[in-house]
């Protein structure tokens, strides 16, 4: 199917697809990884189980085109649920880390998961509710919404690396 499409999109959520935990025999449970860097790492090996496959079948640069890669969902709740991670902290910092390796990975866009929270503080039971740059906006005045701290980590990030491009032998 890959001679069907020129970019490859994915989502990445990785407080609940198994990139922060792994099944521990000696504790009989999961071990749990609650930092922003098992996050990132999750999206980064998600995208090179896409890649792998794709290059399977040629679509590498040297057979066929190698194909553009965008991310078109990706989040980290700013709430705790269950076992899944979610803080301010975590979200702010997986957020400004993805987008400096999305830039080190040569990713064509990063779209964040959602603009507004889904619900008001406390009345959802979802992490999903609890990602967005804003509070939820039912109710707000119109361009007077609440930022959370991910808006201002997002903003700042995407500034500083607009229109600029990732230079290995000056990183190093």
């Amino acid at each position: 199917g890959a001679a069907y499409f020129d970019c490859m999109s994915f989502h990445s959520y990785p407080h609940i697809d198994n990139s922060m935990r792994v099944w521990d025999n000696s504790i009989g449970g999961f071990r749990y990884f609650r930092h922003s860097d098992a996050a990132v790492d999750g999206l980064w090996r998600l995208r090179d189980k896409f890649k792998t496959v794709l290059n399977k079948y040629g679509y590498n640069g040297t057979k066929y085109p190698e194909k553009l890669w965008i991310n078109t969902e990706y989040g980290l709740p700013r709430k705790e649920f269950g076992d899944y991670i979610g803080s301010n902290e975590a979200q702010c910092n997986f957020v400004i880390k993805t987008l400096v390796t999305a830039q080190i990975n040569g990713m064509a866009q990063m779209h964040y998961y959602t603009t507004a929270d889904e619900a008001p503080e406390g009345q959802s039971n979802s992490e999903f509710a609890y990602m967005g740059f804003f509070k939820n906006l039912n109710n707000a005045v119109p361009y007077q919404g609440e930022r959370n701290p991910v808006a201002y980590a997002h903003k700042t990030t995407y500034d500083l690396l607009a229109r600029k491009t990732f230079d290995a032998t000056r990183t190093e």
